[in-house]
């Protein structure tokens, strides 16, 4: 499951479950719950009450993007910063798909497609920052109408598919076509562009994957695919 819907799913969850309520003053995790997810994953989620950005930090955590509560302490003050370091870019919010991250000045939530957005909106029958634990009147983190115009930057998480589809089968080929193409990688290269610079980028990056996947046994999946795709585009395919 890509970590976009992964982190989307969760966001459902806390929307759907009056356990988790809104605060500002106790933001931080108060133990943890398993649930499961509509593929038959189990993921272990934060517990307790929330804001607006923590709740965003506890979704893309479940879907192993983001760090634990200090590690990648988010406020909306500090969201672009942390979220472009882990691999996020910044997209319009009139181009957002589901999992995409919304963010305005002091507000953050994530879409979740169909024109609905996730958030923690509000503290007790819509007053205040805190109140007493859990959803009181089943707003307080909710799902509610996206509109786009409400909304200043929104952030797409780059890495999702291509990490996230990455199989054992995936690498056992990947290894045997870069066995292969550096093998022939003057005639392969060649009949895609017939240039030396071209050859030279095209044998580096095998190079690079043939570091990553076929000499070590525990390859970073993602760097792995950005380099394949920048092979792709190095042979014009």
């Amino acid at each position: 499951m890509l970590r976009r819907e992964i982190a989307a799913e969760v966001m459902e969850h806390y929307c759907g479950h009056d356990a988790h309520g809104y605060s500002q003053v106790h933001r931080a995790p108060d133990g943890t719950e398993t649930i499961t997810l509509s593929d038959g994953t189990r993921v272990t989620i934060a517990g307790g009450d929330t804001d607006c950005s923590e709740l965003v930090r506890r979704c893309y955590e479940a879907a192993g993007v983001l760090g634990g509560y200090w590690q990648d302490y988010l406020w909306t003050g500090n969201e672009a910063g942390v979220l472009l370091s882990h691999g996020f870019v910044e997209v319009s919010v009139h181009n957002v798909q589901r999992g995409d991250v919304l963010w305005v000045k002091g507000h953050t939530a994530l879409y979740l497609g169909d024109g609905y957005i996730g958030e923690a909106h509000h503290g007790d029958y819509y007053g205040g920052l805190d109140g007493r634990e859990g959803d009181q009147d089943g707003t307080e983190v909710r799902m509610a109408r996206y509109y786009p115009s409400h909304w200043t930057t929104a952030y797409h998480y780059d890495y999702s598919d291509e990490a996230d589809e990455l199989t054992d089968g995936d690498l056992a080929a990947i290894r045997q076509a870069v066995r292969d193409e550096l093998v022939n990688i003057g005639a392969k290269v060649w009949g895609y562009r017939n240039t030396t610079y071209e050859t030279a980028d095209a044998y580096r990056i095998l190079r690079d994957i043939r570091d990553d996947v076929v000499d070590d046994g525990t390859p970073d999946s993602t760097a792995t695919k950005g380099k394949l795709r920048k092979l792709i585009e190095t042979l014009g395919g």
